[in-house]
């Protein structure tokens, strides 16, 4: 019975026709096959310019608060074309209310761009090259616009206010930049939030009379959402002496009214410096400090890591802000550095 099954599928195989039989049957069966379940239901999400990916080599977005009613927003762009076709356009999303916004290239010339508002604070744009971009050239070019809100107080009696910056990554970014500069002469809030910015993997920078937060990233996907967060105190104000000081009686008057500026100056600056301490330095910064008070002033900065259990690098970055404000200073001992608490130091803990 089994040799007779043999003879028949081998003539079966040698006939061109039952041989195409079989190759239809087999065809049938596989579009009946049953995928995993959702497969034939799952969202294919396309991309808005679909024929034209691009990626973003460099992305960064620079907000100066200048006032609490004029906050400028500058984003520089470097994008790729990625594409087998060269383009003449690309867009992506603002998500805040602005206003005045314009477009450059960089020889600071004005380009071509659409604006299409789903709301007042989703914004669809679409900028054009000056010239057609071919596959793998890069461009670059700005986004200057200002937020169209007022900052006020977080909450009433309050005298600290709040930024909240939604930005969204429209196309895979390999390097991300968020700088925040706050107004001049405010710092940093802490005490009764949660924190004084967000995300924390940053160290505040003070430049002048103005503290700067930089966060960088690396590739960020497409579509993703980072929101940062920042509470600061009110700007204190420089208000000049009293100008009775400066014109009543004769050089005995100004003289003393110029010691009387000189001392006021001083103390400000004192108040300031004091508030620098309390207000700028993180945590870890002030345990620093106290770690040193407690070793007599003076430590290695691999008994820094050893009593901290941090990193190196970690202990290097917060020890920067630190010797910059003459809190601690650092001398060279063999091969690495020895710290010492400095009297500004001491005062700051008392």
């Amino acid at each position: 019975m089994r040799k007779k099954i043999l003879i028949c599928l081998r003539n079966y195989i040698k006939c061109p026709f039952c041989l195409a039989l079989i190759f239809s049957l087999l065809v049938l069966s596989m579009n009946n096959v049953s995928f995993p379940r959702g497969f034939e239901d799952q969202e294919i999400t396309i991309n808005f310019n679909d024929h034209v990916p691009l990626v973003h080599n460099f992305h960064e977005t620079r907000i100066d608060i200048k006032s609490l009613n004029e906050i400028e927003v500058t984003e520089t762009i470097i994008a790729e074309n990625k594409d087998n076709m060269s383009t003449t356009h690309c867009g992506f999303w603002i998500n805040q209310t602005i206003r005045n916004l314009v477009v450059e290239d960089t020889q600071a010339n004005d380009l071509d761009f659409d604006l299409i508002s789903s709301d007042s604070s989703a914004h669809f744009i679409t900028i054009y090259y000056p010239d057609s971009l071919s596959t793998n050239q890069t461009t670059s070019f700005k986004l200057i616009y200002y937020l169209d809100s007022e900052l006020s107080q977080f909450e009433e009696n309050s005298a600290y206010y709040s930024l909240l910056f939604r930005k969204s990554i429209t196309y895979q970014t390999l390097f991300f930049r968020m700088q925040i500069e706050l107004p001049e002469n405010s710092f940093l809030h802490e005490g009764d939030v949660p924190f004084s910015y967000y995300p924390e993997e940053t160290t505040p920078v003070l430049s002048g009379n103005k503290f700067h937060l930089v966060w960088e990233f690396e590739n960020l996907y497409a579509y993703s959402d980072n929101l940062f967060v920042v509470y600061f105190d009110e700007p204190f104000s420089k208000t000049p002496p009293p100008i009775w000081l400066i014109i009543a009686g004769p050089m005995s008057g100004l003289i003393t009214g110029a010691i009387i500026v000189f001392l006021w100056m001083k103390r400000k600056e004192k108040k300031a410096m004091i508030k620098l301490g309390t207000i700028f330095l993180t945590e870890d910064q002030k345990s620093l400090l106290k770690h040193l008070a407690n070793h007599e002033g003076r430590m290695s900065q691999k008994e820094m890591i050893t009593v901290t259990d941090k990193t190196k690098s970690k202990i290097s970055r917060d020890l920067l802000p630190l010797e910059k404000y003459g809190l601690i200073k650092k001398e060279k001992w063999g091969r690495e550095f020895r710290v010492y608490l400095t009297d500004s130091g001491e005062r700051m803990l008392e």
